[in-house]
């Protein structure tokens, strides 16, 4: 155990893991306000209705503290429906979303040494292709995670999904993990099950302890006050790619066949 711990660690230094979960935090980070504008736009202009089950939606996955400024966020977007925003949030949210995404696999590729020279534009709509898949992933086991928001809970089988919606969230979450790393790693799904499965556990332990942390930090002795909330979140984004790396680096380690 202490020998493969070791050699995490070693891989861990010597593929710039911590170089690649900053890129990949910063502009993830810089793309969360502009996506949720344009959500808060498209929603309302759809119906108003969805804009609740959206703000439930975040409710029941962010902390409590968290979720505070981020309504005060949301109820500004709606208070304000400034249209000139809309353009600027698309072209901010596409940008800071594809870089994001960018770096993140690049940080993967880097571990399975799969790096591969394209042109600029193979390059950008491959970018382009993965956000997509990313967040429709991302958004997806989020809708399972709280599915009993949106449904009578009458139905037997979406009463079956809320009462096992953390395992099913966890299964999902998973498997796309596994996919992700099989897919940059250009080898079988089955090389990848143990960091899938790894990255998973340890993201969801990571935070539920770290939300249970910054909801008494914030709520007891915030020194930054308002921005206390987005230096925690940057962190959680930050140990989020880090721990997704990680999971690519324990594939590598069980299975040198991924190189």
């Amino acid at each position: 155990m202490i020998a493969f711990v070791s050699k995490i660690a070693k891989s861990y230094g010597r593929d710039s893991i911590r170089t690649h979960s900053s890129s990949a935090a910063f502009y993830i980070v810089v793309s969360a306000l502009p996506l949720i504008a344009i959500l808060i736009f498209t929603l309302t202009f759809l119906s108003p209705d969805l804009v609740t089950e959206f703000e439930s939606l975040i409710k029941a996955f962010l902390p409590k503290e968290f979720y505070k400024e981020v309504y005060s966020i949301i109820a500004g977007i709606k208070e304000r429906r400034l249209p000139f925003l809309v353009p600027f949030s698309i072209v901010t949210a596409l940008w800071g979303s594809t870089k994001g995404i960018e770096a993140l696999c690049h940080g993967v590729e880097a571990v399975y040494k799969t790096n591969h020279k394209t042109g600029i534009i193979a390059k950008w709509l491959k970018t382009a292709w993965r956000t997509l898949l990313f967040y429709l992933a991302i958004f997806g086991t989020l809708f399972i995670f709280a599915i009993g928001k949106f449904f009578s809970s009458s139905s037997i089988f979406i009463t079956v999904i809320v009462k096992l919606r953390v395992i099913i969230f966890a299964a999902l979450l998973s498997v796309f993990f596994t996919l992700f790393y099989s897919r940059l790693g250009n080898t079988s799904f089955k090389n990848h099950i143990l960091g899938g499965i790894l990255s998973t556990l340890g993201w969801m332990a990571f935070t539920y302890f770290y939300s249970m942390y910054v909801s008494y930090a914030i709520s007891t002795a915030n020194i930054y006050a308002e921005m206390g909330t987005i230096i925690f979140f940057m962190l959680w984004v930050y140990f989020f790619v880090n721990i997704i790396l990680v999971g690519a680096e324990i594939n590598k380690v069980i299975n040198p066949s991924v190189l």
